[in-house]
C-alpha cells in the first residue's frame, strides 16, 4: 500500500471539521421545520376592548397637584352575548391614596358588538408628591365570559408642582 502524504489522516479530519463548521455557521439562519405544532396562547381573548381619549399625547396625562381632569372612554363588547360591566382604575401596586376617581359605580349592560361611550374623572390631591405614576382603566364584569378574559388600558399620570 502506498501512502499519498506524510498525514493524510490528518488532513481529512482538519477538512472536514472546517466544513462542517462553516456548515453550522451557513445554517445559523436557518429555521428547522418544528416537529410538533406550536402551543395555543394561554392569553384569553377579552370580552370588550377600551379606548380612552387623552387631552394631549397618547397614553400620558399631566396635571397640577390639586387638579382633575376627564378621560372620555369608549368601552366596545367583542363577544355575541349582553355583558354587565363597569369601569374601575387599577394598577400594579394598588391606586395611590392622593389619588380620586369619579365613575359610575352601576354595571351597564352592553349588548354584543355594540359600544358605550363614559367618562372617568380622577382627582389629586393636594398634598400629592410630584412624580410620575402608572394607572390604568379596567372594566369588571358582574359575571365571567366563559373563555373571555379582560382588558386594562394604562396611561402614565404626572403629578406637578403648579
Amino acid at each position: 500500500m502506498k501512502r499519498r502524504g506524510k498525514y493524510p489522516a490528518i488532513v481529512l479530519i482538519v477538512t472536514t471539521m472546517i466544513f462542517g463548521i462553516v456548515g453550522s455557521m451557513l445554517c445559523l439562519s436557518c429555521k428547522p421545520s418544528p416537529t410538533t405544532p406550536p402551543s395555543s396562547p394561554t392569553k384569553l381573548f377579552p370580552a370588550y376592548t377600551i379606548d380612552i381619549k387623552y387631552p394631549a399625547e397618547e397614553g400620558f396625562v399631566t396635571v397640577e397637584r390639586g387638579g382633575a381632569f376627564t378621560l372620555p372612554v369608549t368601552v366596545r363588547s367583542l363577544v355575541d352575548e349582553p355583558i354587565k360591566i363597569r369601569l374601575a382604575l387599577t394598577t400594579n401596586d394598588g391606586v395611590p391614596e392622593f389619588v380620586e376617581c369619579e365613575l359610575q359605580k352601576e354595571y351597564t349592560t352592553l349588548n354584543p358588538g355594540k359600544t358605550i361611550d363614559t367618562q372617568i374623572t380622577i382627582k389629586v390631591a393636594e398634598d400629592a408628591p410630584p412624580g410620575s405614576f402608572y394607572l390604568g382603566i379596567t372594566g369588571e364584569l358582574q359575571e365571567p365570559v366563559k373563555e373571555r378574559g379582560g382588558e386594562a388600558m394604562f396611561f402614565m399620570l404626572t403629578v406637578t408642582d403648579g
